[in-house]
Order: C-alpha cells, then sequence, then structure tokens
C-alpha cells in the first residue's frame, strides 16, 4: 500500500510540474516601426481627383502560445514631413492617441479580409487591428512612421499584415508593409520575411544587429528609425549585411511573398534566451509620381520564462523530489 502510495504521489507531483510547464509564459518582445507613405492620390473639392485619404487603417495576426498577446502602450504613429500637416501626434507611452484604437481578439471583432492562408483567429492565432482618422486630409505624399510594441508568448510572429489609406473608411488604396516571423531553435534560427499586401516592392538591402537583454527591453520604438541609426554612427559598426537572397520582386500578384534569412552565421552564432535582434529593410515600390523607397524597422526579443514562471516550476520539482525520499 505504501509503495502503491509512493507512485501515486510521484504520478501527481508530475502531473502537477507539467501543468506548471504548461501554464508558464515565455514572453517574447515584438515591435515594428515602418516608413509608411500616403499614396492616395486625390484632394478634397477638386471634381478631377476627389479621391484624397483620410483615415489608415493595419491590421494582421500575432501569436502566442499561452496568454493573449498584449499591446505595451507605445504607439508611435507620426508625421515626417514638414509643418502644417494634419497633427499626428507623438504618443505618450502608456496613453495610446485620440483616435487609433489597437485591439487584439480572437475573434472579438469582425476580421478585416485576410490574404488566402492565414490562419483563423483560434488556438494560438490572434487578429490585430488599428485604425487612425482624421477630420481633415492626408495630403498626398505625406510620410509618416507607424509602429507598435507587442507582447507575445514563446512567440515572434507579426504575419500577413495589410495596411490601407481610405476616405472616410472606403475606396482603400494599399501601402506596402512587411510581415515577420523569427525560428529561434538553435540550428535553425531565422527570419521569414512576408509581404502579404498586395503591393510588389524591390529588398534592395536588409540588416541584422544582434541585442543583449537589456538592450532588447530598452531599446525605444520611437527610436526604431533610420534618422535615429544616421545621428548615432556608434550602433553601425554593428550590423551585419545580407547581401544573398535578397527579391528584385517581392510579392504582388504571382510573385513570391516571402524569403528566409538565416541568421546565426550573420549574428556570429545563435540568439540565446532573452537576447534579441534589429531587423531592418530598404525597399522600394513603384508610383505613378515617383518610386518611394522606405525603411522598415523590427525588434524580434528571443523568448524567455518568466521568473515567477521557473519558480513554479523549481517549486513543482523540490516538492516531487522531496515526496519521492518522504
Amino acid at each position: 500500500m505504501l509503495h502503491t502510495t509512493k507512485h501515486i504521489r510521484l504520478i501527481l507531483g508530475a502531473v502537477v510540474i507539467l501543468a506548471i510547464a504548461a501554464g508558464q509564459a515565455y514572453a517574447a518582445r515584438v515591435a515594428w516601426n515602418v516608413d509608411i507613405h500616403q499614396n492616395k492620390f486625390g484632394y478634397p473639392g477638386d471634381p478631377v481627383t476627389p479621391d484624397y485619404a483620410n483615415d489608415f487603417h493595419v491590421w494582421g495576426v500575432l501569436e502566442s502560445m499561452f496568454n493573449p498577446p498584449t499591446i505595451d502602450g507605445q504607439v508611435n504613429f507620426q508625421t515626417t514631413g514638414p509643418a502644417g500637416f494634419p497633427p499626428f501626434a507623438p504618443i505618450v507611452p502608456g496613453l495610446g492617441f485620440e483616435n487609433f484604437v489597437p485591439t487584439v481578439s480572437q475573434p472579438a471583432i469582425t476580421p478585416r479580409p485576410l490574404p488566402p492562408g492565414a490562419p483563423a483567429p483560434g488556438g494560438p492565432f490572434y487578429y490585430f487591428e488599428g485604425s487612425w482618422s482624421t477630420a481633415g486630409q492626408i495630403p498626398y505624399c505625406t510620410w509618416m512612421h507607424f509602429g507598435v510594441d507587442i507582447t507575445e508568448d514563446g512567440c515572434n510572429y507579426g504575419y500577413w499584415l495589410q495596411a490601407v489609406w481610405t476616405r472616410d473608411g472606403v475606396d482603400p488604396v494599399a501601402n506596402p508593409i512587411y510581415g515577420f516571423y523569427v525560428d529561434d531553435a538553435v540550428g535553425q534560427q531565422k527570419i521569414r520575411v512576408q509581404n502579404a499586401s498586395g503591393t510588389q516592392t524591390e529588398v534592395m538591402s536588409m540588416d541584422v544587429m544582434r541585442l543583449t537583454e537589456e538592450e532588447v527591453n530598452m531599446f525605444p520604438l520611437a527610436d526604431l528609425n533610420t534618422s535615429f541609426f544616421d545621428t548615432h554612427p556608434e550602433w553601425n559598426s554593428r550590423w551585419a549585411h545580407i547581401t544573398t537572397g535578397l527579391p528584385s520582386q517581392f510579392g504582388g500578384p504571382g510573385i513570391d511573398s516571402f524569403f528566409d534569412v538565416f541568421l546565426e552565421v550573420p549574428l556570429g552564432g545563435p540568439l540565446l534566451p532573452g537576447q534579441g535582434l534589429i531587423a531592418r529593410q530598404h525597399s522600394s515600390y513603384f508610383e505613378p509620381t515617383g518610386d518611394p523607397d522606405f525603411w522598415q524597422y523590427e525588434i524580434h526579443g528571443a523568448p524567455i520564462p518568466e521568473p515567477a514562471s521557473l519558480a513554479g516550476v523549481l517549486l513543482g520539482v523540490g516538492l516531487l523530489i522531496r515526496r519521492r525520499h518522504g
């Protein structure tokens, strides 16, 4: 009877450990900041070109294993052009900004259309959407930054991203934006870059930079842009330049919509838990008035177990050992 009881305790202890481990969080920072060009041509009151823009929308799919992804307050949405444009205010971290309501659901809101092949919300997949509007107009060729800072569990995934300009919510015109996910398994670490926006681009260059755990957590979203790196040359020696495999025709009808970059060689070894990287792509696309080039920056944190979760697992192991020898 005593022997049977010990086995029962062992089984119960193992179940406790598995339950704790299955529910623990592996938090990863996922952030991106992309140059956005207002490419919906038109002017209010002009009978020839009335189709101006006053709304911007972005949506896509996130992945998070044990807990829903969280938007961490830093949403960067501001013009980079001269004064006098409609007020895209810089964002105070933690407060969000007027008229922009980023939401994550599974699927509490009706998703905008996603490309064929995108997973339906459910399981580890979550639908993400944010919209912004102004009572005035957003002039054609206005440049701005759009960025968002997200925490996911055990994943680094912002995929099937779409971005469009509209006028009063209708007549959408797509804007290029890249999705991504990072496979951080040692021996095959890679970043997959995806263009599902419907706008064909050319990827002219791509760079990656390893970050320490401290840097992953402290790097401000608002500094994730070319202006910062142009004025802080001490960072630039750390870029590893990707020189092969970049597509000259990327996305668009009948064209490959993703490419892979294997990371361990350019980064000098695998990313370790808690470390991370900055990746950036310099691209261009066709516009009737010229071919604008744009940068997209991402922060990819390698998941690390949260301390409380590790403590729970260690506690479960300790209880099992104690019971086994009790």
